[in-house]
């Protein structure tokens, strides 16, 4: 009888483990309903989408799934790449192709992985912290401070990745300037996270929590300050003042970035 007991969890043991190893991306991290942290460097190839913060940007990152990550300088984004990645299930590349239909220019390879879209891009991080180094310098930081718990630094104003601005638009910044800005991010639960400017949390400016398979944000006031969520082929970032639409249009091989439900910016993809 206890053989049979035995038996019987090593078989459940196994077909759990067996789902664990055999989940997507998306299913260990961007389902909405809970948040989970990984940190990870990113090349200057994949893109991000600022939704909030001011200052340089860097590519090293916070990422608590369901596609938001939080980064040097006092930054929230969204991984449009990941969310792009999870909806292909392929490896691609973004390119710029001519009026003929001829590619005229191309990014790396952006891996698809089975289990974590972030396992490609870990050059200097380990368990407990992300960095952006040049020459020995570190620039920007993210680190483990504690149970659950994140100190992410820009120690200087020097922005080597890429992204889109709120009017559809790429940058890159190569500028230096001496700083350093730091904040605070803290779980309170897996359903919950709070930003401070200190480690002492008496002035928690946000509070990030996910609900209903989308996540809400409200500021230190109790307000909305935005909302997460993914419908279809589509992921969306509601604010105050403006709405963002990510949609993979898979018939037409492009992201496509929409604001205020108006078009404005696409990328074309290839998948390998």
């Amino acid at each position: 009888m206890k053989k049979n007991i035995v038996l019987k969890f090593m078989l459940l043991l196994g077909t759990l483990l067996s789902f664990i190893l055999n989940a997507g991306n998306k299913e260990n991290f961007n389902n909405f309903e809970k948040f989970s942290f990984r940190m990870s460097n990113n090349p200057d190839y994949i893109s991000y989408r600022i939704i909030t913060g001011n200052g340089d940007k860097y590519p090293v990152q916070l990422n608590v799934g369901n596609y938001l990550a939080f980064m040097p300088s006092r930054y929230a984004a969204v991984n449009v790449y990941e969310f792009l990645s999870d909806i292909l299930k392929k490896d691609f590349k973004i390119i710029k192709i001519n009026k003929k239909g001829k590619i005229t220019d191309q990014s790396k390879i952006i891996k698809y992985s089975a289990n974590d879209f972030f396992l490609n891009y870990k050059d200097n991080v380990d368990f407990e912290k992300a960095e952006l180094k040049s020459l020995g310098m570190v620039f920007a930081g993210v680190k483990n401070v504690g149970t659950g718990e994140y100190k992410i630094t820009a120690y200087g104003n020097k922005g080597i990745s890429g992204g889109i601005d709120s009017k559809g638009l790429n940058w890159l910044n190569l500028a230096f300037i001496p700083t350093n800005s730091a904040f605070y991010i803290k779980t309170t639960g897996d359903k919950s996270l709070v930003w401070s400017p200190n480690r002492d949390y008496n002035s928690i400016q946000y509070t990030f929590s996910v609900e209903n398979g989308k996540i809400v944000a409200v500021d230190k006031k109790g307000k909305h300050y935005l909302t997460i969520y993914q419908k279809g082929d589509s992921l969306f970032v509601d604010m105050t003042k403006y709405s963002l639409e990510f949609r993979v249009n898979q018939s037409e091989n492009q992201l496509e970035y929409w604001i205020n439900h108006k078009l404005k910016y696409v990328e074309k993809y290839q998948t390998m």
